[in-house]
């Protein structure tokens, strides 16, 4: 039973890696020959949109920036040698700019934050931990679609209603 796992894990690796080395340009990078302009625009200027509101968690930040948030976050644990995260990483950097100021966003490396790795029991990778009001509300494993993720933050960022009489 462990090879069949360890066969199908190195096979998912294997096809990630592919999709990685098809030779597309990343998301985040021109196509050869282009600019960006979005690399050196000003990002006050009503003509450039950023492409990403993603930031970078670590340990020393974490609780500031996620368990102190007003508002509700998204963290992504990745990695540099996940195909996967890389994958989904595109989908993320779109939906932070798509939900702009009402959520924040941010990724953390489980290689340089093993401890937040650890306590948010990942890998496995990628992983998606939903955080409102300080607390863990939702996880989301694997590379789900755009759609999934959509909905479960569209979930978080909805304002309560009140019953009344």
């Amino acid at each position: 039973m462990s090879r069949l796992i360890v066969a199908i894990a190195a096979l998912l690796v294997f096809v990630a890696a592919i999709f990685m080395l098809q030779g597309e340009p990343a998301a985040d990078s021109p196509a050869e020959g282009q600019s960006n302009p979005a690399a050196s625009a000003d990002f006050e200027s009503s003509e450039a949109q950023p492409t990403t509101r993603v930031v970078t968690f670590d340990e020393g930040n974490f609780d500031e920036l996620v368990r102190r948030s007003s508002k509700p976050v998204l963290v992504d644990f990745t990695a540099g040698w996940c195909g996967p995260c890389h994958l989904l990483s595109p989908t993320i950097d779109k939906l932070s700019v798509e939900f702009g100021e009402s959520m924040a966003f941010g990724k953390v490396d489980v290689d340089a934050c093993p401890k937040l790795a650890e306590e948010h029991k990942a890998p496995p990778i990628p992983l998606l931990v939903l955080y409102k009001d300080g607390e863990v509300v939702g996880r989301i494993v694997g590379r789900e679609s755009e759609e999934v993720i959509r909905a479960a933050l569209e979930k978080l960022v909805q304002p309560k209603t009140v019953a009344t009489r």
